[in-house]
């Protein structure tokens, strides 16, 4: 079982521009200037890449995911709405720079009481964020966490889609201190459990970071499994088209119905060839060849 789970992991999706190419249909495909991903039930371990190839993204959907941290964000700086319920987060962090983020959904991740208060604190640093989703984080259970996070969180002005009064915000502060001590002895209570659970057998269906992750693992590869018999071409690894017809002449194709001009006429020491292809079309996706007598261009894998 252990190696079938190592095997699952082993296949495990990363953020790339491919993938984002993929989801980014609505927008034709350009990933650069994409504002709205949705990334959700695709068993993602780690949030990355969007720094790197869609910096003006300001709606990111990753819930359903095995998730463990909140990274690699800071350069989002026209970042909304995050999404990130149904994962593994134990802590909200490293959100200061998205300068623009206004709700932030965190529903059923595993935000013990022992990182609330930090996590207040660093969520108290996004001067943006207006609306906050907790529910089913294990700080939940802690009967004060909505008083606290609203005398820490200055901001907020929604907190599980209610509006938060000025009634509510003045006694939250006031009752700062007691908070704060209660929190402290639900902290004490909950590590006293753990202690005295150490060493007995966690059930199989148990709510744990583990079981989620090893849960979701199997499901992804179930559904692959199912596409597979279901859709076998789609995972046929399909070659490049050939240049050259077997007697090594150049073959002469239009595989993507692009439209072209070759000129060979205007100017006896010249010619021209143009070729139209999508504005936004990322220069990676382009492969030119030009010979003293042909010129092929390769464009998405197609002649």
């Amino acid at each position: 079982q252990d190696a079938a789970l190592l095997d699952i992991e082993s296949k495990m999706v990363r953020i790339t521009e491919e993938l984002l190419r993929k989801r980014a249909e609505h927008n034709e495909g350009i990933v650069s200037t994409l504002e709205e991903v949705s990334l959700h039930q695709y068993e993602i371990e780690k949030i990355e890449n969007f720094d790197k190839y869609c910096r003006h993204i300001q709606i990111l959907l990753l819930q359903n995911n095995i998730i463990e941290r909140l990274e690699n964000l800071s350069k989002l700086k026209q970042l909304k709405y995050l999404n990130v319920a149904l994962n593994n987060i134990i802590k909200i962090e490293n959100l200061e720079n998205c300068e623009s983020l206004v709700k932030l959904d965190l529903t059923c991740n595993f935000i013990e009481a022992e990182y609330f208060e930090e996590s207040l604190y660093n969520l108290k640093k996004v001067a943006s964020i207006r609306e906050l989703y907790l529910t089913g984080n294990p700080c939940t259970d802690w009967p004060g966490w909505k008083d606290l996070t609203i005398a820490i969180v200055d901001q907020l002005t929604r907190i599980e889609g209610e509006d938060v009064v000025p009634s509510q915000r003045i006694k939250a502060k006031q009752n700062f201190e007691q908070l704060m001590e209660s929190l402290q002895l639900f902290i004490e209570q909950v590590r006293i459990k753990k202690k005295e659970e150490e060493g007995k057998e966690v059930s199989e269906g148990a709510y744990t970071r583990e079981n989620r992750r090893k849960m979701y693992l199997e499901m992804g590869k179930e559904r692959e499994e199912k596409e597979r018999r279901e859709n076998p071409k789609k995972f046929e690894e399909n070659e490049p088209s050939p240049m050259f017809l077997a007697n090594g002449e150049i073959r002469q194709c239009n595989e993507g119905k692009y439209d072209f001009l070759l000129n060979e006429w205007d100017d006896p020491e010249m010619t021209v060839f143009e070729m139209k292809i999508p504005k936004y079309l990322n220069t990676s996706l382009i492969d030119v060849n030009i010979n003293p007598k042909w010129v092929s261009v390769r464009v998405k894998g197609k002649n």
